[in-house]
Order: C-alpha cells, then structure tokens, then sequence
C-alpha cells in the first residue's frame, strides 16, 4: 500500500487481484482507466476505482478487500502528526488507511460508527483532536465530542488502540512529570484530555501516549504553534514581532513521535499498557524556538521581541514529561534535536 498526500487531500491506494483501489476525499465514483478528473491525475494503463463513497467498496470490506489482514486504522489521519504516523507505518510495510475528516466527521456518532464497520481494523491509532486551548474554552461542547467521546468509541472496537494525549493534562508547576502523576489541568483542552485518559487508562488493550508541543513536515506553517512563529515573522517583513517568552515548552519532532507509535504498535495490549510520555528535551519559550529559526526562514532574530506576560488563557508554566518507564521498557525512541529538525523542514 503506498500513502501520499496531494493538494493537501489524502490518496490512499490498495493493490488487490491486479487492481489499484485509490480512495480520495475529493473523487467521484470512477472504474477505468485515465484522468481522474478533480485531481488531474494521469492514470493511462492502470485499473483503478476511486472511492468516494466509503460505506462500499463493490460490496465489499476494506477487511474484504484484503482477506485476513485488516489495515491499521489512523484517525487524524491528514493532520500534522497523522500524516507522519501514517506515512511510517506504510514504510514498515503495514496495511495503513488515514482517512480524512473529509470522509468521515469523527464528532458524529454515525460517521464513526460507519467508519469502523467499513475498515473493521486491527488496530486503531488516534491522533484525532482539536488542540487550541481557546476553541475548546470557547466551545466546550462540540470540541469535547472529538477530544472526550471519540477516543471512548474507538476504544469500545475493542481492538488495540494508541490514543495520543498531552502535557497540558497538568499545571505546570511540579515537573518533571512522571506517568503515574495526578492530573491537574488549568484549561478546558487539558480538561478533555485528562477526561479521556480517565476513561481509557483501565482498558488492558489501550496505551496513552502523552507528547508536549509538536512541529514536522507541513504545508501549512498554521499547523504547529511551532513553525507558525515562522509564518508570523515573514508576514511582519522585517518588523518586530512580539513573542511569548513566559511558557517553557519542549518541541517534539513528529517524525519521531511516528517512529515511536511504530515502536509501540506491536506490543500495545500486551507488552505495552497504560500511560507512556514522549517528549523533546530541550527546554525553550516561543521566544527562543522564533529566534532559532528566523535565519532558517530569511528573517533576522532581532525581529524577535520577548513578551513575558501570562497568557490570556490558562496555560501551564513547564509540563516537562519524564520518558523515564518509555526508556525503562526498551523500545525508547531518541528524538532529533530541535536545530536538525527545523532544517529538514526548512531545507
């Protein structure tokens, strides 16, 4: 199976009896062969059946489809850390579907429901979430569906599941934070999670994974509150912009989050149960992650001006999350320091 993304639409594409099964969020039902006709796509000399409808595939399960190897199921599956989760298990040689929240809506029940009678997975990593602390202050009911009640419904499949949470679970005032520490989050993003993991954390087939501020790979710069400091000091031309330099972070690389969801899968239920933290090592406000990579993406760090202010919305001071029992369990993932990083994205 092979996983690409064009146009920002994710393109799944399933090799079964001779013929390539492509599943785009943009695609009309087409069979044949030639251009697909939204993403002007040249297709000369290969059978392949675009799928828009994902309820069936000529009658047929994803699991049909594949006999007796259900594919991995990715919700999120188009997002920031999704892609890179999906694009690494693909690479490992796993059976992937990453729909996106174009095909299926994860806060509604049906979609959901439709969505795991039709993939009827073998295991479930859910990166799903809505992570903005002021769209969850400002919407608590509609955002609580996705971060609160969806992880419970993948979770009730009954099928190992890796569900993705966050540091923001704590205050911020005692870290580092080991696994087993008590939850006491300031904000309603840090609310919903630490509902959810309440809620997950005695399954035998469910192992949260918690992970601080993440960046990688994106077309977008808006998608992390990392690369987005990139986008704000080429929008400002030359002219200073002021940047939070009250909160300490740890920024954390999505393509070793990916490599260590790779690491756990195969244990998840068994070898690996309960809560694991991954994070980043180094210990940097905005501020200093801005002048970092100012010279990577043709400012000048004097644009850079500390803001020491709290911020408007409760948030945690330092959530530092301890990798002490991912280290302890032999299958630890070293993460890329924050300069290597941002050069890949920015090379």
């Amino acid at each position: 199976m092979r996983v690409a993304w064009l146009n920002k639409v994710v393109l799944l594409e399933y090799r079964c009896k001779g013929v390539l099964i492509m599943y785009n969020t943009g695609a009309d039902l087409t069979f044949g062969m030639g251009m697909h006709s939204k993403g002007s796509r040249q297709l000369v000399g290969r059978r392949i059946l675009f799928i828009s409808d994902m309820d069936m595939v000529m009658g047929m399960t994803v699991a049909g489809l594949f006999g007796s190897k259900p594919p991995i199921l990715v919700t999120g599956g188009s997002g920031l850390l999704g892609r890179q989760v999906a694009a690494a298990l693909a690479a490992s040689g796993a059976e992937v579907a990453a729909p996106s929240h174009a095909a299926y809506d994860l806060s509604d029940d049906e979609a959901v429901h439709a969505m795991l009678a039709f993939y009827r997975p073998a295991c479930i990593i859910n990166c799903a979430a809505i992570r903005s602390p002021e769209i969850c202050e400002a919407d608590d009911a509609r955002t609580r569906r996705l971060n609160v009640m969806l992880p419970q419904r993948l979770a009730a499949a009954g099928v190992p599941l890796l569900h993705l949470s966050t540091d923001y679970v704590f205050d911020g005032r005692c870290a580092p934070y080991e696994t087993d520490a008590r939850r006491c989050p300031l904000n309603a993003y840090g609310r919903q999670k630490a509902e959810a993991e309440a809620a997950l954390e005695g399954l035998a087939h469910v192992v949260i994974l918690r992970v601080p501020v993440l960046f990688g790979p994106t077309e977008d710069l808006a998608a992390s509150a990392v690369t987005v400091l990139a986008q704000r000091l080429c929008a400002a031309k030359g002219h200073a912009v002021l940047i939070d330099d009250w909160a300490v972070r740890y920024p954390t690389f999505t393509p070793d989050v990916a490599q260590q969801i790779l690491a756990l899968v195969p244990g998840i239920g068994s070898r690996f149960q309960g809560i694991y933290h991954y994070s980043g090592e180094e210990p940097m406000t905005k501020f200093l992650m801005a002048m970092t990579l100012a010279p990577l993406c043709g400012c000048r760090p004097e644009q850079c001006r500390p803001d020491t202010r709290p911020p408007r919305v409760l948030r945690p001071y330092d959530c530092h999350l301890s990798v002490r029992r991912l280290r302890q369990s032999g299958c630890y993932v070293p993460p890329t320091p924050f300069r290597v990083a941002l050069g890949q994205i920015f090379s």
